[in-house]
C-alpha cells in the first residue's frame, strides 16, 4: 500500500477492491469480511494449476464469491467452469 503525505495527515492510497478489503479485514468491529484469495491475470496465466490448488484446499465445500475486475466477460465465464470443475 502506498501512502502520501499531506500538510496535515498521512492519507492512504488503495490500489484495488481486495487491497481495500485486506485493509479493513482487521479493523471493522461489527462486520467481517470472510478470507481473500487474490492474483492478476498474469498470476493466473502462469500458475493456474497452482491457484486452482490452493482455492481447492483455502475453501473445500465453502461458497465463494469471484470478483473479476480485469478480465473480459468470457474470461469471467471460464474460470467460473474452471473452479466448478476443481470442487
Amino acid at each position: 500500500m502506498k501512502e502520501l503525505k499531506s500538510q496535515s495527515q498521512k492519507v492512504s492510497v488503495f490500489t484495488s477492491k481486495s487491497n481495500i478489503l485486506k485493509f479493513l479485514q482487521s479493523r471493522l468491529k461489527y462486520s467481517k469480511i470472510e478470507r481473500i484469495l487474490d492474483f492478476t491475470v498474469d498470476d493466473w496465466n502462469k500458475n493456474k494449476n497452482q491457484i486452482l490448488q490452493q482455492v481447492k484446499s483455502t475453501f473445500y465445500k465453502k461458497k465463494l464469491l469471484l470478483e473479476a475486475q480485469q478480465l473480459e466477460k468470457t474470461q469471467i465465464t471460464h474460470l467460473k467452469q474452471v473452479v466448478m470443475k476443481v470442487y
